[in-house]
């Protein structure tokens, strides 16, 4: 059976045929990348031969190791083209196949309940279909003159996308491998393990880092089931190659999420601003914060001069507040600016401590450069936008939904609980601790945040008030005197204004409690393949979700060129009404 299986599944990774590529839009391969694949071929062939051989529990953790090494050397290398991307991704999962159907077969799996011996037996069935496929697609791509590609660098859009779309899959998968107990969970497990991983890469964004996302999270659910299979086996983990690789999987893995996490959010109910927004009062009150860039000299009075000027700016950027106009940009730069009135602050105190043995002001201090960039680049995004798009800058933000308010709750919590423990602080240890785990919440914050009046009044008290609480340590460590300090009260003032926010919060009716939805009309896509979704009424917006050609929608306003929509979770969304029909098809 070994024999044949080898011998089919050899046939199926020397082509992949000419269709399959035609449903993914990975960019095609030119002849260069094309004349790789023999080498990569020819490699997977020993690894297979090799495969051929496992008799013994030790045979296959030797194999482990060896295909361990040779899929990342693959990966590494390949090219990000369509034609190799699904060979490169056929002669893995093969491999994979290989190790978990003897993994399985070692634990005493019979091979009628071994999910991996179907896999192997359609992959040999598959191989048939054509035996010239890498010299006919050379040819191809030579005669079609096709230069070397590859993927482009992931947008903030696509980077967002990833987390709501992938991350909790890949998280329910893990959580079931670490409940594997015995032989039955062992098999439900790689079903599902299989299951997911056919489905991964269509759901991934078209981009670099998506791909290498995609990579990641595919070893990690096979390593994943090879280590509870070979535990089964009371294999040790050091002597298991799939516990190794697994533990630098997800090494990466946590680098990336926090990539993900890293990404300013679209708050996709909000429209991008137009270039009016930048002549508002509002907007020139922003701007001041390159005034107070310069850090003051080492002396006390410098420092708490210092600090009153951020805070008279403040004053007047919260003067200016209720001008906010409801779209996404203004929303962003709003909160920034409150934020880098602390930071600063904070910096410059922090900068004439010891406290800089912690590698805490410079920490801060990339806080402060970041939002500044970040600054820049929103002010060139409401410059470059296209007005006809783009929000009129008298518009506000909308009302909050009770939803979007108790997706804050978490956030609250955690701010609460860590305002309390910077009362507690003493050391440089405990105040370095303390700004650490501020980072991490309000990076939290930033990327939880919805785009609604409440939500960003409470979003800004918080910011502004760990800020203030970080700035007013920073002070008394530098040797300000305590009844000089001007922030006990800035954080007292906030927390009465919080006080008051949650309970206006708490007295709002709930989504049940609110006026019932339109009926609205039934649309028809008449776009083909599909058409986008759209968390507002422009191209420049967030991609929620797409239809398929012929797909029933709820139209609630069909007014406008962009028709707004229902979806199924009752969330408001757009699409082009050139891309509708009132017509079934």
């Amino acid at each position: 059976m070994r024999k044949i299986l080898l011998l089919g599944l050899m046939a199926l990774l020397s082509i992949i045929p000419a269709t399959q590529g035609q449903n993914m839009v990975f960019p095609s391969c030119s002849q260069s990348q094309l004349a790789t694949a023999e080498g990569y071929m020819s490699e997977f062939r020993t690894l297979t031969d090799r495969a051929l051989d496992i008799e013994t529990l030790g045979d296959l953790l030797s194999y482990g190791a060896a295909q361990v090494e040779w899929r990342d050397r693959t990966w590494a290398g390949l090219p990000l083209c369509i034609e190799m991307h699904l060979l490169g991704l056929q002669m893995n999962q093969s491999a994979d196949d290989f190790a978990a159907l003897y993994a399985l077969e070692f634990i005493g799996v019979d091979r009628a309940s071994n999910p991996y011996e179907d896999l192997l037996i359609s992959g040999a069935e598959a191989y048939g279909t054509s035996r010239r496929w890498i010299p006919n697609a050379i040819e191809n791509a030579k005669e079609a003159q096709r230069e070397d590609g590859g993927l482009p660098a992931c947008s903030e859009v696509e980077r967002q996308a990833l987390n709501p779309s992938i991350l909790p899959g890949l998280q329910a998968l893990l959580q079931q491998a670490f409940e594997v107990e015995s032989i039955p969970d062992a098999i439900d497990y790689a079903a599902a393990q299989v299951e997911w991983r056919e489905a991964l890469w269509s759901e991934l964004p078209l981009c670099a880092e998506a791909f290498e996302f995609g990579v990641i999270m595919y070893h990690l659910s096979g390593d994943l089931a090879k280590v509870r299979i070979l535990d089964l086996a009371d294999v040790a983990p050091e002597e298991n190659p799939y516990q190794q690789a697994f533990l630098r999987g997800l090494e990466r893995f946590a680098e990336i999420v926090n990539w993900l996490d890293d990404a300013p959010r679209p708050y996709r109910n909000l429209p991008p601003c137009s270039e009016d927004v930048l002549q508002l009062p509002l907007y020139r009150t922003m701007q001041e914060h390159v005034d107070f860039a310069a850090l003051p000299t080492n002396t006390a009075d410098s420092l708490l001069a210092f600090s009153e000027a951020h805070l008279h700016w403040r004053g007047a950027l919260w003067s200016e507040l209720p001008s906010l106009p409801g779209c996404a940009e203004a929303f962003e730069i709003a909160l920034l600016t409150i934020q880098i009135t602390g930071d600063a602050v904070a910096v410059a105190a922090l900068a004439e401590t010891g406290i800089g043995f912690f590698d805490v002001a410079s920490a801060y201090q990339q806080q402060v450069t970041e939002a500044g960039i970040r600054l820049d680049n929103l002010a060139a995004a409401i410059k470059s936008a296209d007005n006809a798009e783009t929000a009129a800058p008298e518009k506000r933000l909308p009302s909050c939904s009770s939803e979007e308010l108790d997706g804050l709750s978490e956030s609250i919590v955690g701010f609460s609980e860590l305002m309390y423990l910077s009362q507690l602080v003493e050391t440089d240890a405990q105040l370095s601790t303390q700004i650490k785990a501020l980072f991490d919440w309000r990076r939290q914050l930033w990327n939880h945040l919805p785009g609604c009046a409440q939500a960003f009044e409470i979003g800004a008290l918080m910011i502004q008030s760990f800020g203030d609480a970080i700035s007013y340590l920073a002070l008394a460590f530098a040797d300000v005197p305590n009844q000089s300090n001007p922030y006990p009260r800035q954080i007292a003032a906030s927390a009465e204004e919080m006080s008051r926010l949650q309970v206006e919060m708490s007295n709002m009716p709930s989504s049940d409690e609110s006026e019932a939805a339109p009926a609205g009309l039934t649309y028809f896509v008449s776009a083909n393949p599909y058409a986008n979704i759209r968390a507002c009424a422009s191209t420049n917006c967030a991609i929620v979700a797409s239809a398929q050609n012929g797909e029933a929608l709820t139209v609630t306003d069909d007014s406008k060129d962009w028709y707004e929509i229902r979806l199924e979770n009752g969330e408001t969304a757009y699409i082009a009404g050139f891309l509708m029909t009132k017509d079934a098809p």
